[in-house]
């Protein structure tokens, strides 16, 4: 019979909108159209203009008056009341607001970090239509075999200057190209005034024409166009002029022999953001570079430059691939060995796997990862409100059974619940803002990034807030508002209220939900603590303590004095060896392809790695040598008849034992002659890239740009002070630029510290605030057990058996919780080990550690409350109840 009533949510709006004098017949009248259409048309369409006549119904003259002092006045009841309870129980009201202040300050932090992430190079203007050219080159005689397998692992950001003005000039997609040399660091002086300018670069004059930095003085057509012209920073500006308008100012580069080469600053850019890879302190035209070494410019082998290009936007990439491919086919005098692609300059940070970046890269897993912790602890804050206010429901039972017997309805008790929740979420929100303004210059500084608060006084973020604020205050205040409000007067003013098996098997799952994030988390913790570990102690191949490197910029000078200043440092007591070398590692070295003779058969090209080095640097780096011997000063021949090889480099020409290699023949451009040694591999790269072939070769002094001092003093502010005063009385026109090796590995590994302490950071935090929620629910638990507590101590039992019988819940939730995060854990964390070469193992031992650290901290957690409640006196237990 009631389904052939009219429908129930339609009658309530109409009993709540209508003016009561008017309710009665405008109800009864729609209730006799309802009969009679369900006897005409069936229940279906009846319901259905049932609906329709009561919103058509619903016209201003039939609407209640609502008073609007009545409105406020409720809404005012409601805050003061609100307010009231919260001051009421301070240590629980402190709970609630700490733990979703630091979840909500997390968050927000997480998002920053992300958004900062997720931003890098996106401040160009032709962002999407922006691409890089990658380079491969093949093996001459096996281009074929090449060809089907290569790899994107296989190609070179870095490449010719031929290519880029091939494509601007033959394909009508390509709208601009840049290129772009490698990064250097150049000496320069005004007046008395000398600097060394870290990150620059030489660019064609379109550099402004496709990225987009705001130049404060000077003309972005122009200002790179003419030979000599120089681009600078602010920051640049001021350490080099101070206060004077550096436009048209002349800038001394010092070179060997007291000459100086002039640069006139053409133009000044804002100091811009950091926030991409091509970030700079200054910028030399690249006229400039051609006007010193033309013949490089037309050069297919020579690997020195980065080719931008922008494409029109309405043709967009296509096949342009082919028709580069086709390109190079045709004109290229290395056509059959020589191929080329284009990666969209959106993909540069993230998704690039090409060889030889010119900047760095991110890390999109872990960019996952740090996000998914965000949101996970914002879910364990909202878990441990909803906890701590069921938890005190007991408490406010009563309240909610008198306000009932007194006429309060159901919803006026929710929304006022739910007003409660929104007060506190946002008194929370407002102490997360102000918590990340504190905390903020040290998350940049452990992030490594630029974290401007700021940022949230823009539109984008206080929409952003607003909107987290208003969901949280629903998600977490409705469910107990909801449980509160239904409680029955009857029942609670007896006594005799029971929370709900549903409720009680809702709050143990959050808590378990709680517990197999905290797993995850602890376990992500210490495999990210080992594999950093390993980083911290693999072994490199060579010894790097107590070595300094001293990067001279090719300078002639130098060249001409490399003995007087080599025997100037072996004299001093606290310098053990020096050697000079093209480079040292963690620096870029050129590919080289070279042709030697396997085991069996004919000479075959390989592509090595690049070492130019002097004598002295396999000693001084003590790297092991397996086979043969190291270079010799004393032997003429090595410097142009003699190559040694890595471990790697042997085994691609296919010989399993080192001392075979030996004697085997090479030819490399003009040099040709014997491989006479064979040494271990060590790393000259990052531990994310195994070792790739390398080989090692005698090289005339003007090779060299890099000296590196093994020292052996037990005071090095000292002896370091010594050798620059030493230096400058022997190149008194260079400044005495250091790196200590190992710090130069350090910086190259710096990204992966910062995720390392920041996901431990993070657990922690994500742990303490579950803690709250196990505090909570135990707080709940006992209670809910107050009684039973007390009869089972009247009946003899122990305070063991007390602590036991409350606890055992949680020990079951948290192993369940373990046996669901083990898999979850190791998925993730494998997924991040996949960017190392050389990893740890993820062992059992991890996840038994990770899930005994989670039960020793529960154990802690809970203790308190179980161990008060099995000591408390029984008689003021069942008095209580």
């Amino acid at each position: 019979m009631s389904r052939r009533q009219p429908p129930k949510l339609a009658d309530q709006l109409l009993i709540w909108l209508c003016k009561p004098e008017l309710l009665e017949e405008i109800q009864g009248d729609l209730h006799a159209q309802f009969i009679r259409t369900v006897a005409r048309q069936g229940l279906s369409r009846a319901r259905f203009n049932y609906w329709f006549q009561v919103l058509h119904f619903m016209r201003p003259f039939a609407l209640k008056r609502r008073s609007q002092f009545n409105e406020t006045f409720m809404i005012r009841n409601y805050l003061k009341f609100g307010l009231r309870n919260i001051l009421k129980e301070k240590g629980l009201s402190a709970i609630h607001i700490s733990g979703l202040t630091i979840g909500i300050a997390s968050f927000l932090l997480v998002l920053l970090f992300v958004r900062n992430e997720w931003s890098y190079d996106r401040h160009h203007q032709h962002f999407d239509h922006l691409y890089r050219v990658l380079h491969a080159k093949l093996i001459a005689g096996a281009e074929q075999a090449s060809k089907s397998g290569l790899s994107v692992e296989d190609f070179s950001v870095q490449g010719n200057a031929v290519i880029g003005p091939m494509l601007e000039q033959n394909l009508a997609e390509v709208q601009a190209v840049c290129r772009i040399s490698e990064r250097m660091a150049r000496v320069f002086q005004h007046d008395d005034k000398r600097i060394r300018v870290e990150n620059m670069f030489y660019a064609d004059a379109s550099f402004f024409d496709l990225f987009s930095w705001q130049l404060l003085a000077g003309d972005p057509k122009t200002c790179l166009a003419a030979p000599n012209s120089i681009v600078i920073t602010q920051s640049t500006a001021k350490r080099l002029f101070g206060d004077e308008d550096p436009m048209g100012q002349t800038l001394k580069r010092i070179q060997p022999r007291g000459e100086a080469w002039l640069r006139t600053v053409t133009g000044v850019v804002e100091d811009g953001s950091t926030n991409g890879h091509l970030s700079f302190d200054g910028i030399v035209s690249m006229a400039t570079l051609f006007e010193l070494a033309e013949e490089r410019f037309s050069d297919w082998d020579f690997d020195y430059f980065y080719t931008y290009v922008l494409v029109n936007e309405v043709t967009g990439l296509g096949s342009l691939d082919d028709k580069i491919n086709h390109l190079i086919q045709n004109d290229a005098p290395i056509n059959n060995r020589y191929l080329a692609k284009l990666e969209p300059f959106a993909d540069a940070y993230f998704h690039s796997r090409a060889k030889n970046q010119p900047g760095v890269t991110g890390n999109l897993t872990g960019l996952y990862i740090f996000l998914s912790i965000g949101f996970f602890i914002l879910i364990i804050a909202c878990v441990n409100f909803i906890n701590l206010a069921t938890a005190r429901s007991i408490e406010r039972a009563k309240e909610v059974g008198i306000r009932k017997t007194l006429g309060a309805h159901q919803y006026s008790l929710t929304f006022r619940f739910l007003m409660e929740s929104m007060i506190v979420v946002g008194f929370a929100t407002l102490l997360a803002l102000f918590l990340i303004w504190l905390v903020l210059p040290v998350m940049s500084s452990w992030s490594g990034k630029t974290l401007i608060f700021s940022n949230f006084t823009t539109w984008e973020y206080f929409l952003l807030v607003l909107g987290l604020m208003v969901s949280i205050g629903l998600l977490t205040g409705t469910y107990p508002a909801m449980v509160l409000a239904r409680y029955q007067p009857n029942l609670v003013l007896k006594g005799q209220f029971r929370s709900s098996a549903q409720g009680l098997f809702l709050r143990k799952g959050l808590i378990g939900v709680q517990f197999c994030i905290s797993v995850v988390l602890m376990t992500g913790s210490l495999v990210a603590f080992q594999q950093l570990k390993l980083l911290q102690r693999f072994d490199l191949g060579f010894e790097q303590d107590q070595l300094i490197t001293v990067d001279f910029g090719y300078d002639e000078t130098v060249h001409d004095r490399l003995t007087a200043i080599k025997n100037a440092f072996l004299a001093r007591p606290d310098v053990a060896s020096v050697s000079f070398s093209f480079g040292v590692p963690n620096d870029a070295f050129p590919q080289q392809e070279i042709a030697m003779t396997p085991p069996h058969g004919p000479m075959k090209n390989i592509s090595v790695t690049g070492f130019p080095v002097d004598a002295d640097f396999i000693d001084n780096y003590q790297i092991e040598l397996l086979a043969g011997r190291s270079f010799s000063q004393q032997l003429s021949r090595d410097t142009t008849h003699s190559l040694i090889l890595n471990a790697a480099a042997a085994t691609a020409l296919g010989y399993t034992d080192p001392n075979s290699a030996i004697g085997s023949r090479f030819s490399q451009g003009n040099r040709s002659g014997q491989i006479i040694g064979v040494v271990r591999d060590f790393h000259y790269s990052s531990l994310h890239h195994k070792v790739e072939p390398a080989a090692l070769w005698l090289a005339p002094v003007h090779y060299y740009g890099k000296f590196s001092i093994r020292l052996q003093t037990s005071n090095m502010a000292a002896s370091l002070l010594e050798l620059e005063q030493l230096w400058n009385t022997l190149v008194p026109k260079r400044p005495f630029f250091y790196e200590f090796l190992d710090q130069t590995f350090a910086r190259q590994h710096r990204a992966d510290w910062q995720f390392g302490r920041l996901f431990a950071i993070l657990t922690g935090i994500a742990i303490f605030i579950t803690c709250m929620g196990l505090f909570a629910l135990t707080t709940f638990t006992v209670n809910q057990r107050t009684k039973e507590v007390g009869v089972r101590k009247i009946l003899g039992a122990s305070v063991t058996d007390i602590v036991l019988l409350l606890s055992k819940d949680i020990y079951r939730l948290s192993a369940f919780a373990a046996v669901i995060a083990v898999p979850i854990s190791w998925y993730i964390m494998h997924q991040w080990l996949n960017s190392f070469a050389y990893r740890i193992i993820i062992g059992v031992e991890i996840f038994v550690a990770a899930i005994l650290l989670i039960l020793l901290v529960t154990a802690i957690t809970i203790s308190w409350q179980a161990i008060r409640a099995a000591t408390s006196n029984p008689i003021d237990s069942l008095r209580h109840e």
